[in-house]
């Protein structure tokens, strides 16, 4: 069973025109995306979009422990090719896990700060997600990660960090006074612990790495990639960042759930029927910023695939296999415009709930009139 949402054409706007705000209850699991013709223009908004934190009730007045950080502007969301950078990646999520009872449902949707905890778990025993990512994973049947080859670029920086620290302290330590180890960061700034890192490689590419735990004997792994390009080096590096992250989730599970024993070390096959985000976007100049976009459609698709599975019946849910049909990049005709100001207006959505419930205080966010 796979189901295709519901599209609402509208007129051409110029400007991003809100969707009308839905009733308190879920909404039936069917979010209805903007296909108006994608606008080479759009409004640039003045006012910061915040990114959640991923704990507590996402209207509460009190914050959580980690207060929101900011992203400078709404921009980036709406105007293609602009890059999802994690505080985007990060919120997006969010807001779609919330509105479709995620949780209630048995699906974890990870944020990109804790895939990278789940990432360096892999390769450090010492490091480990907090109590609220364990509660959060735990009693789950479906966990959807979005990968950024950035980590992969990261550790490779850690690497190097550690081999830095251990050699300055061997240097310093050989230096006879405060005057001696002062002349030597001034005369090696490669050295200096405060340095500004250069040529740090960024990431480049998201994809989905989507994980089914409903049989207790093995895991069933399945990655996205809308590149679909196995040779290209954004999909080796992906592949490997998969892996680990794969490992680090075994961890957790074995050490929180006793479940130890997945041994299986596969990061999963890329999907051979996942959309490519140029040939098969309706938006035609959305092509090397398309990726942000997809990640957050298609962690839609699959969660309300899994959700619409498990409210038709048992055997519906029994028989979901995380994969796409043949024909699905045409049945789906998908347009990342589109999926940029459905974001958007959820963003939008949830600054005036938290307004409007927090009495018009700004706790949670910094916020101007457009």
């Amino acid at each position: 069973m796979w189901v295709l949402f519901k599209i609402t054409p509208r007129a051409n706007i110029a400007v991003i025109h809100l969707p009308p705000t839905p009733a308190a209850t879920p909404l039936s699991h069917d979010i209805v995306e903007d296909r108006a013709t994608s606008p080479t223009t759009t409004h640039v908004p003045s006012d910061p979009i915040p990114s959640y934190p991923l704990s507590g009730h996402p209207h509460s007045k009190t914050p959580s422990s980690t207060p929101p950080t900011q992203i400078p502007s709404a921009y980036e969301i709406t105007n293609p090719p602009a890059w999802f950078n994690d505080s985007i990646v990060n919120t997006s999520l969010f807001l779609l896990s919330h509105i479709l009872s995620c949780p209630e449902h048995g699906i974890w949707i990870c944020d990109p700060q804790t895939a990278g905890i789940l990432y360096k778990s892999s390769r450090n025993k010492e490091e480990s997600v907090g109590t609220d990512v364990l509660d959060a994973m735990t009693g789950k049947d479906f966990y959807i990660i979005p990968i950024c080859d950035g980590l992969l670029h990261e550790h490779e920086r850690w690497i190097q960090r550690d081999k830095d620290e251990e050699r300055l302290k061997k240097l310093l330590d050989e230096a006879d006074s405060p005057a001696a180890r002062a002349v030597f960061l001034r005369d090696c700034p490669d050295m200096n612990p405060n340095r500004n890192l250069v040529d740090e490689k960024q990431g480049s590419h998201w994809t989905l790495l989507v994980i089914d735990l409903r049989n207790h004997e093995r895991l069933r792994v399945r990655r996205f990639d809308s590149l679909c390009s196995a040779g290209s080096s954004s999909a080796h590096a992906n592949k490997a960042v998969a892996k680990d992250i794969l490992s680090g989730v075994k961890r957790v599970l074995a050490v929180h759930d006793g479940l130890g024993r997945w041994q299986d070390s596969a990061a999963g096959s890329v999907d051979k029927n996942t959309p490519n985000q140029m040939a098969d976007n309706a938006c035609k100049h959305d092509g090397g910023g398309a990726c942000g976009p997809f990640v957050w459609a298609m962690a839609k698709e699959l969660a309300q695939y899994i959700i619409d599975a498990k409210c038709e019946s048992p055997a519906a849910y029994s028989n979901i296999k995380i994969e796409l049909p043949e024909q699905f990049k045409d049945m789906w005709n998908w347009d990342s415009m589109a999926t940029r100001r459905t974001i958007r207006g959820l963003v939008d959505r949830e600054r005036r709930i938290r307004r409007h419930l927090n009495k018009g205080e700004d706790e949670w966010f910094v916020w101007r009139a457009a």
